[in-house]
């Protein structure tokens, strides 16, 4: 990856909804990437946006927060049986 070019990263249940079978639309994905190709005002305020989310929620210490409360609830409900 180039040094300043931001990866794109699609999570396909915020574009175009979560399918109850599993299935992806690959129409309606289709035309949601054809939209950030020809919008490149929606892609900066994507990317700006992703920026933000992972400085905000996907920190180490975040992380470490997220684990340490499945394991604590993993084992609080191991020890119940």
């Amino acid at each position: 990856m180039q040094p300043g070019r931001k990866p794109l990263a699609v999570f396909v249940h915020d574009v175009i909804g979560q399918p109850s079978d599993g299935a992806v639309d690959a129409g309606a994905l289709a035309e949601q990437l054809k939209q950030l190709l020809d919008n490149p005002e929606l892609r900066r305020k994507l990317g700006t946006s992703a920026r933000e989310w992972v400085a905000r929620d996907r920190t180490w210490a975040h992380n470490a927060a997220r684990y340490h409360e499945i394991y604590r609830r993993v084992q609080g409900d191991a020890g119940d049986e």
